[in-house]
């Protein structure tokens, strides 16, 4: 192997920690600015959509009776699974609200962290968490609109592109949630390849309507 090849891989291997570290010190701003918003109601249950592998909705798990980790790589809640394990109250839940809606599923703050730019069916998943939590709390970490910068480096990634705050708001608005504010919360980069692409997330924040 050359030593330009070998140069390559320790480069990618460090881009590839900072990443990490940048992903878990982008989930800690997260669950502190949530953790400042949440109600002080006791005895409430948490749902953490599209959770990955668990770090916002397990960071905020202490504050609620019950929480709740939802999304569909089965391979990322294996790993929140084991993340869990240690933390009560936990359930873990293989789901897509955009398909299916359990009768079940009730809960009194949603919170999802970097996943909605994956969500092609917005309308759908938000008449679907009025159905969830009915008059409950949203908070929404999401990237704001880069132009695809964000995902450069993953060809096959066809989500959203981060958001337009304000056309976001206005979705949300024509949906029914009430008490919608948008504030910045993190400011970051991703290496991709050989270069760190900056990265600006905001937090939405909503009253669910109450529709059953």
């Amino acid at each position: 192997m050359s030593r330009h090849a070998i140069l390559d891989i320790m480069n990618n291997a460090e881009h590839e920690i900072d990443n990490e570290h940048e992903h878990a010190a982008r989930s800690a701003v997260i669950v502190e600015a949530i953790a400042r918003r949440l109600p002080a109601t006791e005895g409430l249950t948490l749902l953490d959509y599209g959770c990955g592998t668990g770090p916002v909705g397990l960071g905020l798990a202490s504050r609620f009776s019950r929480t709740i980790l939802v999304d569909i790589d089965s391979e990322a809640l294996a790993e929140a699974s084991a993340a869990a394990e240690s933390v009560p109250g936990v359930e873990i839940r293989l789901l897509d609200l955009t398909q299916e809606v359990p009768r079940d599923l009730r809960v009194d703050v949603v919170v999802s962290a970097m996943s909605w730019h994956h969500v092609l069916d917005l309308g759908t998943l938000l008449d679907a968490l009025a159905h969830v939590a009915p008059g409950g709390h949203l908070f929404v970490a999401d990237l704001d609109a880069d132009d695809g910068a964000f995902h450069s480096g993953q060809p096959e990634f066809n989500g959203h592109h981060g958001f337009v705050r304000a056309d976001l708001v206005d979705m949300v608005t024509r949906h029914g949630y009430t008490d919608v504010t948008v504030t910045d919360l993190w400011q970051g980069h991703r290496w991709i390849s050989d270069n760190p692409v900056p990265a600006s997330v905001f937090l939405l924040q909503a009253t669910v309507p109450s529709r059953t």
